[in-house]
């Protein structure tokens, strides 16, 4: 049920950006749907044959009374808005360190590279991005006794907004502002995929907008006009950003098969320093 819902979004949101695209640039889709929905599927499949999930988690620590929520004796409903609490702020948390560790950003700039934002870009993501979003959640959730219903609810929902807040969509003024005081919209994350290391480094949260507020990661507006935005990263930004397989490989690619500027950039992310060389159609 709830993977047909998650389709019928996916497909509503596409006719939508579709016939009102926000950013009104070539699309590529050709070029880059193939690649962008082939590591979502190769995402999905590697985390249904995973041994280890973050329900699984939940359950062994509820049938082994291991974690807070499972010691302690607290009503359904706290221990659901808990649990819906800590997996945002543990998604939170794990974004910005994929931005701000070399390793990590090497694994999550995939998503990063496309040089459009639509739909597909919500599942554009490495397969080692999912083990280490794995290894950073099941943590938690065993620590906290997190509620395996209320975390099923969570992923689903986070699942949807991912798609809605990555499609090709721009909410009027007053409708993105509403619904921004508490929930990701577009507007908000289009932000997150500038080519400008400001941006890229801002809203941070999936579902909620309020870590961003707490932690000053939330930036309201782009520099720019949204129109003038860039989207991707400056460093590449020819047909490897739409190559499967580089994709695959590039978090290894350290020196080779990188130009000087994506090593810098790169080394920026590491601190060591390295030699150099030579208007929208609204939606609400």
């Amino acid at each position: 049920m709830a993977i047909t819902a998650f389709f019928v979004v996916l497909v509503t949101l596409g006719v939508l950006e579709t016939l009102a695209p926000a950013f009104e640039g070539p699309s590529s889709r050709v070029n880059r749907w193939p690649s962008n929905f082939g590591l979502m599927l190769l995402d999905q499949s590697i985390q249904s044959a995973a041994p280890i999930s973050a329900l699984w988690a939940a359950d062994w620590a509820r049938d082994h009374s291991v974690g807070i929520l499972n010691t302690a004796s607290v009503p359904g409903w706290v221990a659901a808005s808990v649990t819906v609490l800590v997996l945002s702020l543990n998604v939170y948390v794990l974004h910005f360190l994929f931005h701000k560790f070399a390793f990590f950003w090497r694994i999550h700039r995939v998503h990063h590279l496309d040089t459009h934002i639509d739909i597909s870009t919500s599942g554009r993501h490495h397969p080692l991005e999912a083990v280490a979003g794995l290894c950073g959640t099941v943590p938690v959730v065993v620590a906290f006794g997190l509620n395996s219903n209320a975390l099923i609810v969570y992923a689903v929902f986070s699942a949807l907004v991912g798609a809605a807040s990555h499609a090709n969509l721009r909410l009027s003024h007053r409708l993105d502002q509403s619904l921004r005081l508490v929930f990701v919209t577009p507007n908000m994350h289009s932000i997150h995929h500038s080519a400008m290391q400001a941006e890229t480094d801002s809203n941070y949260g999936d579902v909620f907008t309020f870590w961003d507020r707490l932690f000053g990661t939330y930036k309201e507006v782009p520099e720019a006009r949204y129109d003038a935005m860039m989207i991707g990263l400056e460093e590449i930004r020819d047909e490897r950003t739409s190559d499967f397989w580089w994709q695959i490989k590039s978090p290894i690619f350290r020196s080779l098969s990188m130009d000087v500027r994506a090593q810098q950039q790169i080394a920026k992310r590491d601190r060591k320093p390295i030699a150099e060389s030579t208007a929208p159609i609204t939606i609400g």
